[in-house]
């Protein structure tokens, strides 16, 4: 498949999902999502806050040490505090809300097979493979991304431009080897396989065609470029303008984050009901 081809494919699932996004009954909960996520950056700036300081105070003192714990440097250390905070989230809660999504878009494109109708009990019944799943996928980041950040960007010096670039090559290098994944989702929450033949069949079927599943996972990297580029600069931001703004640019990334993963899973959907014919 030429280049322009596997390019003029792409548009074409991006488009198919950003309208699966209005009609699919999804916008809700994406919704309610997001605001869990502000709410985790909003609790990570301000961790000395009565009503969570006695969980959130040890928790960053722990992990990030004092320096995170005071106004204006809970804003400065929000790409960290909060990140964590999100993945933490996600890990939990966004494997229940990547299975709902899973089936919405099922119940527009698959017109062979049966769609619960109850889609929050058929997430949840998925949820546990889902989860492993999650897990597996974070547990790539942080070997292939987390460590490599700790072990490596202290030794950059200050150019904030080349944290930049070096943070985007290494959060590249998960995405391709996550690539082959592409299919995984769906074949735990429709086809209700185990979690290792779920695995292995996804990868069988990116070998066939891995071009266009690639392009598709690489787009939300893409997508996040300019933030990564601007949080590089928190420190910066909270001195020319005001420290909330790195929590507004961070709530912005996020609200982009789940848009582009919706996209992942429609994306995958579709090239899947495209390769089996819409048959399990």
């Amino acid at each position: 498949m030429t280049f322009l081809r596997v390019m003029e494919q792409a548009i074409r699932l991006v488009a198919l999902a950003f309208l699966d996004l209005k009609r699919g009954g999804v916008c809700l909960l994406l919704t309610l999502f997001f605001a869990l996520e502000v709410l985790v950056l909003w609790i990570c700036a301000n961790p000395t806050y009565d009503l969570w300081a006695s969980g959130m105070v040890p928790i960053i003192r722990h992990l990030f040490g004092d320096y995170y714990l005071h106004y204006p440097q809970s804003f400065i250390g929000l790409p960290n505090t909060g990140a964590a905070g999100i993945v933490f989230l996600e890990l939990l809660a966004g494997s229940f809300v990547a299975a709902w999504c899973t089936w919405a878009v099922l119940r527009l494109a698959d017109s062979h097979s049966a769609i619960p109708e109850k889609l929050g009990v058929a997430s949840l019944h998925a949820y546990p493979r889902v989860f492993l799943l999650a897990l597996l996928e974070l547990v790539v980041w942080v070997l292939l991304y987390a460590l490599p950040q700790l072990l490596l960007l202290p030794h950059l010096g200050a150019d904030y431009r080349l944290h930049a670039l070096f943070s985007l090559g290494e959060s590249l290098l998960p995405i391709v080897v996550l690539a082959p994944l592409f299919y995984a989702l769906l074949l735990l929450v429709r086809e209700e396989r185990s979690f290792g033949k779920a695995i292995s069949s996804s990868i069988a079927l990116f070998r066939r065609d891995p071009w266009l599943p690639l392009l598709i996972s690489i787009l939300p990297w893409v997508m996040g470029i300019p933030f990564t580029y601007v949080l590089q600069r928190s420190a910066s931001l909270s001195i020319s303008l005001r420290p909330e703004i790195v929590l507004v640019v961070m709530a912005i990334g996020s609200a982009v984050s789940l848009v582009m993963a919706f996209v992942v899973i429609d994306s995958s959907v579709r090239l899947f009901l495209r390769y089996a014919g819409g048959h399990r």
